[in-house]
């Protein structure tokens, strides 16, 4: 899961680049091992990428840098790593320089079976690869296929970023950009989130709708799967049906924890919108069952847990409470490679405070319960119960908004295998014993369906399969 921004147009190249900065920024939670962009100014493409936040590689003399090229447009992207470790020849955006110019290409989404697909190219197509990122093989498959059915010149990367459609099965949304045009696309299943709008002349494509506000652009709709947009560095464009739009799969991972809380889903709403309503959804499912817990009041694991915890907590009738402070300094923990680092950084980014002692008249609150987004591997969990346990909390009760994750994701979400699911190996009771907690309860994936449902959204259009639904894909 990734971040990409393409822009074209605006009032000046000043104006472009500020909106592309500030865009950027918004989209750094999809992604914080390492940014990148490729720029042209209407004749060459020039680029730039490396380890670390997007204001680290885009630092003040890079900005310069780029202004004194006057970009007409940009592609963007801040890269959490599912294909390829993290380094930088695996960062993004990837490039190529042949006969057509140079060109580069930035991508959110993956290539499942990447392995042999990419040696199968190597033996029958002559591929030859510098790094081990999905991007760069669907870059070459397109060049591959221009070079090879030479198709018009001015079709030349319509009819190769079609032909990958049509013979690469992967999940995909992004730019390709070359001297003169910028081509925006997106996979035949909807499965990567992608939407496009303007301001004024600006055009303007990301990942997230957040990237919009900051610059003052209007949303105009999702790109549709298997479209492809021609952007000219003007900000105007015209679209071409790449190939049909397959069974629609929106990944609905994006809404419980990926996205932004203030980016507009599919549905219409917010994401904040929608995580209040698992909320309540949760609520009513505790209450029906009779098996609700006699808790004194509801707490929130900081961020992407806090509208899901106002919807349960006002579903319950019990206060909500701040009880655990996030350090804004550390990056998501779920994005990091590394199981050791991941543990540490749960470690550093939370503070769970002392059980609270100023309410009810000086009552001592040691039963509580907590509320977050997701159990992926356990890492974080145990140690945020330990913490918990350790500020005076005598009963903890945990309310998960998502179903258990119980099948590997190989569409863009670092969940590869089922060893390292922890509700694949264990039953939610395994599962609360291993924490040590009082209750442990997930959302159904029959109540989160509800949710969609009442979203105005088919279940069946969005995929689910790392809750053990079926996928179209």
């Amino acid at each position: 899961m990734c971040g990409f921004l393409g822009l074209a147009g605006g009032k000046s190249p000043e104006d472009l680049l500020t909106c592309y900065y500030n865009g950027m920024l918004r989209l750094q939670t999809r992604g914080e091992e390492s940014a990148g962009g490729s720029w042209s100014d209407g004749c060459r493409v020039d680029g730039t990428k490396g380890m670390g936040l997007v204001p680290v590689v885009f630092h003040r003399d890079k900005i310069s840098e780029i202004l004194a090229a006057s970009p007409k447009m940009l592609i963007g992207h801040t890269r959490y790593s599912t294909a390829g470790g993290s380094t930088v020849k695996n960062a993004q955006p990837h490039w190529l320089h042949d006969r057509k110019g140079r060109f580069a290409i930035a991508l959110n989404g993956d290539v499942p079976d990447l392995a042999a697909l990419r040696l199968k190219a190597e033996k029958e197509c002559g591929n030859v690869y510098a790094s081990e990122n999905d991007a760069e093989f669907i870059l070459k498959q397109i060049d591959w296929f221009i070079d090879h059915e030479k198709p018009d010149w001015h079709e030349d990367f319509i009819h190769g970023i079609r032909r990958m459609m049509q013979t690469t099965r992967a999940t995909y949304s992004g730019g390709l950009i070359t001297g003169s045009l910028l081509y925006i696309f997106r996979d035949p299943w909807e499965n990567r989130p992608l939407f496009v709008g303007r301001r004024g002349s600006l055009f303007v494509a990301a990942s997230e709708t957040t990237a919009f506000s900051i610059m003052h652009a209007e949303v105009e709709r999702q790109v549709r799967g298997g479209e492809i947009l021609v952007v000219q560095p003007n900000g105007e464009y015209r679209s071409i049906e790449g190939v049909p739009l397959k069974k629609r799969q929106w990944c609905v991972f994006e809404w419980i924890y990926f996205s932004r809380p203030d980016s507009v889903l599919p549905t219409g709403e917010t994401c904040a919108d929608f995580r209040r309503r698992l909320g309540y959804k949760a609520a009513a499912c505790e209450r029906s069952s009779g098996a609700q817990c006699c808790a004194d009041c509801v707490m929130s694991v900081p961020d992407s847990g806090n509208f899901f915890t106002d919807g349960y907590a006002h579903g319950m009738g019990l206060e909500r409470f701040t009880g655990m402070v996030r350090d804004n300094y550390v990056g998501r923990t779920f994005i990091d490679p590394g199981l050791d680092t991941r543990r540490e950084k749960s470690d550093r980014k939370y503070t769970v405070l002392p059980a609270i002692q100023t309410v009810n008249g000086g009552k001592k609150i040691t039963n509580a319960v907590w509320c977050d987004d997701s159990i992926v591997r356990l890492t974080t969990m145990e140690v945020l119960v330990g913490k918990i346990r350790k500020a005076g909390y005598e009963h903890i009760h945990l309310r998960i908004s998502s179903p258990p994750i119980v099948s590997p994701c190989h569409f863009g979400i670092d969940m590869k295998t089922k060893d390292q699911l922890i509700a694949a190996n264990l039953s939610v009771e395994q599962i609360r014993q291993r924490l040590g907690v009082d209750s442990l309860m997930y959302l159904p994936l029959e109540k989160l369906d509800e949710v969609i449902r009442e979203g105005g959204i088919d279940p069946e259009d969005c995929c689910r399969s790392c809750f053990g639904a079926s996928c179209a894909i």
